[in-house]
């Protein structure tokens, strides 16, 4: 919840011209354009506005019919339950406010989902399932980033004897990406190439874009 509500904030505030949201894998893209249907089905669950009553005596009469729920769930879970919801009751209003404008801007034009993979055979079917993921949800995958690629290295000069196995194995890895490219063809937005090492800061950033190979504006 505290995740969605800090989108939905971000998402008001007229300083941010673009939000980006990192939900790997697939099945948390699933999560998210779920959420705010569940959240808001919260609130007519009867078992959660029974436990959130602050009736001292209806909350008496229920403590040993949840006994066994919290012998089941830990000690002090229904506690902190009950708590929770009395809490959450208190900003009932905004809070289903709140996951409605999520609601409807995880489906606006507003929102495009972007497919970021290796090329690789793995990443192509984890793309798959990301885009019956949204299909099943009504939205479009609007394009895909490949990372990792290689396609760009080149030996400056002729490899010798020992050195072979390693340019065979290069080789091998760009006939793929060529592939994997060729499957896609249309839907990649940019290509990352593959680095030495990790992100670590804006200058990394920095250099990293200047490297981008097809990026789209």
């Amino acid at each position: 919840y505290m995740a969605l509500h800090r989108l939905s904030t971000l998402a008001r505030d007229p300083q941010w011209d673009t939000l980006v949201l990192d939900t790997p894998p697939s099945k948390n893209v699933a999560a998210l354009l779920r959420a705010p249907e569940l959240l808001a089905s919260l609130f007519e669950e009867r078992i959660l506005k029974l436990i959130g009553s602050q009736s001292r005596l209806l909350a008496a009469g229920i403590d040993k019919a949840l006994q066994l729920l919290e012998h089941l769930t830990g000690a002090g879970f229904v506690r902190h339950l009950h708590d929770f919801v009395v809490s959450l009751n208190g900003v009932r209003d905004n809070f289903v406010a709140s996951v409605e404008h999520l609601r409807l801007l995880l489906r606006s034009s507003e929102i495009a989902y972007v497919g970021v993979a290796a090329p690789t055979t793995s990443s192509l079917a984890e793309l798959r399932a990301l885009e019956s993921t949204l299909q099943e949800h009504g939205r479009p995958l609007s394009g895909i980033v490949l990372n990792r690629c290689v396609s760009e290295l080149r030996w400056e000069a002729r490899p010798t004897a020992e050195f072979e196995g390693a340019h065979r194995w290069l080789s091998e890895l760009q006939r793929r990406e060529h592939e994997i490219e060729m499957q896609l063809s249309g839907r990649i937005l940019a290509k990352f190439p593959e680095r030495v090492r990790d992100i670590q800061g804006i200058p990394d950033l920095c250099e990293l874009v200047k490297s981008v190979s097809g990026l789209t504006p």
